[in-house]
């Protein structure tokens, strides 16, 4: 797993949007892409975004650095910005709880399958594999002289033709092409025969 999957806290932010609309009104719809953006970024990130003019606009989206530097005038009143990053409490709140959530999770998950597999000596030993499991739930194919399984056409009786009958009559303009799956059927069941 990579280090950024397993340093995401959360695939959802939670948004307030009765905090965001009463804290930016004032803001134009410029200010309010880049701010979202950023906050955006710094909890898909989990982390302060870099006091760096080159890096910001990008990741607000600015048509340019001048851009940027208007709109940075405006937006860097969320953040508090000291020591080369860029932080913004109620972000760094919610990655808080994310934190605390996934842990919550993962311990209750963990402490779920401890009492699930607890009273089996060997619990890894009970897993069947798929394959084996659906041969066990699916049932038996009718034999094909049975009444329910004669093709129209053909009475129960009347004897199936072999795969390689079949599959020439199924022959069409590709049927001579070594990729086309009437030549495969053909090239099975001609296989079979000779092993026979």
């Amino acid at each position: 797993m990579s280090d950024a999957k397993k340093k995401r806290v959360d695939i959802w932010m939670p948004m307030f949007w009765s905090d965001y609309r009463g804290d930016t009104s004032h803001l134009g719809a410029a200010h309010h892409g880049a701010y979202l953006l950023l906050i955006g970024h710094y909890w898909t990130r989990g982390k302060p975004l870099p006091d760096d003019d080159n890096v910001l606009w990008r990741i607000a989206a600015a048509n340019g650095i001048q851009e940027w530097r208007k709109l940075r005038k405006v937006v860097a009143a969320f953040f508090q910005i000291s020591d080369g990053l860029w932080r913004h409490r109620r972000v760094d709140s919610e990655l808080a709880k994310a934190v605390e959530r996934k842990g919550k999770a993962a311990e209750k998950a963990r402490r779920a399958a401890l009492a699930r597999w607890a009273d089996e000596p060997d619990a890894s030993s009970n897993a069947s594999s798929i394959s084996e499991t659906m041969l066990e739930q699916c049932p038996p194919s009718p034999p094909p002289s049975s009444p329910g399984n004669a093709p129209p056409g053909r009475s129960p009786e009347e004897p199936s033709p072999p795969i390689a009958a079949r599959a020439t009559a199924l022959e069409g303009p590709h049927a001579h092409d070594s990729g086309s799956v009437v030549s495969l059927v053909a090239r099975v069941a001609a296989a079979k025969s000779v092993s026979a």
